[in-house]
């Protein structure tokens, strides 16, 4: 029965051709941190599905595409939709990822991560970002962009601790509007690097022993909406990384970036189950 091997091989057959990434806080000296305290597990699911839904109670001005940290000037965004090459990686240099590999690396983690985190760079394609435990690229390469899976990332606000982020190579320039009639620009997730996402959650679920539902894997903009700080929430600093997808390959409709995402990882754990 085919197992992790199964669920990563059109993924790792292929030879490939946010700077921190949380939320900006600081502490009474102006440094940042990427890390405060993970208060989020604690707040109760009722009081987490109020915010949700009052997340969808005001307009917002969005910004274009940034998944990555924002200018240091006090209270400015920095605009620019061109990342920054800080904790750029080279494809040459970074490693595919392997099955052999990833088994490893789950071995390693198990019982040490309990959530999965997706994003998108909000670069190009071909350009690796450090802030990712992996990065998928257009062809659906996936890199390993980290030595052990309890490596911390600053890639989600308040979730970086026994957390996975799992980046596409794509969306600079993208622009939300009202989530299903997203402008991708030209740097759209594309059919291989979403699949690709499905197989390596799997993969890891599989292998670290984790649900895959959606409090257990969320995108940036799921985990966002949650925090009070994702699509309307009128934040400044708004986050909505992968809010709507193209279910490709599939039907092509518009819908929930975690939804497609999740259930292609269900079909994938479901039909390469682990020995």
């Amino acid at each position: 029965m085919p197992g992790i091997e199964a669920l990563l091989q059109a993924s790792c057959a292929t030879t490939g051709t946010e700077t921190a990434k949380a939320r900006r806080n600081t502490d009474r000296t102006g440094k940042y941190f990427c890390e405060p305290i993970k208060t989020h597990m604690a707040t109760p699911r009722k009081l987490r599905q109020k915010i949700f839904l009052k997340t969808f109670s005001k307009n917002v001005t969005f910004y274009p595409s940034q998944c990555h940290m924002y200018s240091a000037r006090e209270n400015t965004l920095d605009t620019t939709t061109e990342r920054s090459n800080t904790m750029q990686l080279q494809t040459s240099s970074t490693p595919l990822l392997t099955a052999a590999k990833l088994t490893e690396l789950a071995a390693l983690g198990r019982n040490r991560i309990s959530q999965i985190y997706l994003h998108w760079t909000a670069g190009r394609y071909g350009q690796l970002y450090d802030d990712y435990h992996f990065n998928i690229d257009a062809d659906g390469s996936i890199y390993q962009t980290c030595t052990q899976l309890t490596e911390l990332k600053s890639h989600t606000w308040h979730r970086n601790t026994g957390a996975i982020g799992i980046a596409l190579c794509c969306g600079l320039g993208a622009l939300p509007h009202n989530g299903t009639d997203t402008e991708f620009g030209s740097y759209p997730p594309t059919p291989q690097q979403i699949d690709a996402a499905g197989k390596l959650v799997a993969a890891l679920a599989q292998g670290l022993n984790l649900p895959i539902d959606r409090w257990t894997v969320l995108t940036h903009c799921e985990a966002a909406l949650i925090d009070g700080y994702g699509p309307y929430s009128g934040d400044a600093e708004t986050r909505w990384d992968l809010w709507y997808l193209r279910d490709s390959p599939g039907d092509g409709l518009m819908k929930p970036g975690g939804q497609v995402i999740r259930g292609k990882a269900l079909w994938y754990a479901k039909s390469s189950p682990l020995v």
